[in-house]
């Protein structure tokens, strides 16, 4: 996790009434980019944003105007920026898609619901460098207890993905095609 760069954002954007806390849910999103610990340091920032500008309602800031009503506010728009900010990571980091290029190869990473949606995005992926997957041999795969590798040689590239559980209903794939020349 990288709350030390995510605390000061948060407190810093959490002023900003439900638009800091979207803006901050996007950026954790892609500081963590992965799900467990993107909603695990996202919740933790926000609850400490919220509760320094709670502390700051309470002790700090006298408005006449507002009289009582400041606190009170600032703890509802706390509770409701701490539930946009992390329904933004939830949704940007389940439907998030990754993907590097170098020299030698591609690399992608998403999330999906099960393992034949992961296998079917990937299928989509290859097809998309214009390789038909039923032109490939039959690939070889190894299991472990929350994780599938896949790896097939097909048309010079060396295609292999990786499915593991990451929640329950959510599997992140990494996916790495490389020319097999040089692997």
């Amino acid at each position: 996790m990288k709350l030390q760069y995510e605390i000061p954002i948060a407190i810093g954007l959490w002023w900003i009434p439900v638009i800091g806390p979207a803006i901050f849910g996007a950026v954790d999103a892609f500081i963590e980019r992965d799900f467990r610990k993107g909603i695990i340091s996202t919740a933790v920032s926000s609850i400490l944003a919220s509760s320094f500008y709670i502390c700051l309602a309470f002790y700090v800031i006298r408005a006449p105007i507002l009289g009582n009503l400041l606190p009170v506010i600032t703890v509802v728009m706390s509770a409701v920026g701490v539930i946009i900010s992390l329904a933004t990571v939830y949704l940007l980091l389940s439907r998030l898609s990754i993907t590097s290029v170098s020299g030698n190869g591609i690399y992608t990473e998403f999330y999906s619901s099960s393992v034949e949606e992961a296998k079917s995005k990937v299928e989509n992926l290859i097809s998309s460098l214009g390789i038909n997957p039923s032109d490939c041999p039959s690939p070889s795969l190894e299991l472990s207890e929350d994780k599938i590798r896949t790896t097939m040689a097909c048309n010079g590239l060396k295609i292999q993905y990786e499915v593991t559980q990451e929640l329950r209903g959510k599997y992140k794939v990494k996916v790495w095609v490389n020319n097999s020349n040089e692997v």
